[in-house]
């Protein structure tokens, strides 16, 4: 596949991807699975689509629904990151962080996004070292 080929198979994609994370908060809620996964999931693929301000509002619900889950968190940080808050991504990630044991592969997706959201901040060192510290620990 060439680059022009696969360039246009991205919208495509994407599309697919929310239509999954779409299906998967409508059977969690058919369900009433009390978990931020599915909404957490769906928001981070708006974010990646775009549509930050449906993002905002899906892991606003994420975190709403279960607050205590790493991955409603990430959702919400995501989204604060992509409206141009790394600050906030970052209070609210440490604190995330800080509170749960190792959830695999939540934490690693959490320290990641943190890392970002400092080197978003301008705090190249702390992003730096947090880059490291996540490499080394593999």
């Amino acid at each position: 596949m060439q680059g022009g080929q696969f360039r246009s198979c991205i919208p495509s994609l994407s599309h697919t991807a929310e239509a999954m994370a779409r299906a998967a908060v409508e059977q969690h809620e058919r369900a009433h699975v009390d978990s931020s996964e599915a909404a957490a999931a769906l928001a981070r693929v708006l974010v990646a689509a775009g549509k930050i301000e449906e993002a905002h509002t899906v892991a606003a619900t994420a975190v709403a629904r279960a607050p205590d889950e790493l991955n409603g968190q990430i959702a919400a940080a995501d989204v604060e990151l992509s409206e141009k808050h790394p600050e906030l991504a970052i209070v609210r990630l440490n604190k995330a962080v800080a509170a749960r044991l190792p959830e695999v592969p939540h934490r690693f997706d959490a320290e990641l996004l943190l890392a970002r959201a400092l080197s978003a901040a301008g705090k190249t060192q702390e992003a730096e070292s947090r880059f490291r510290t996540l490499v080394h620990r593999r």
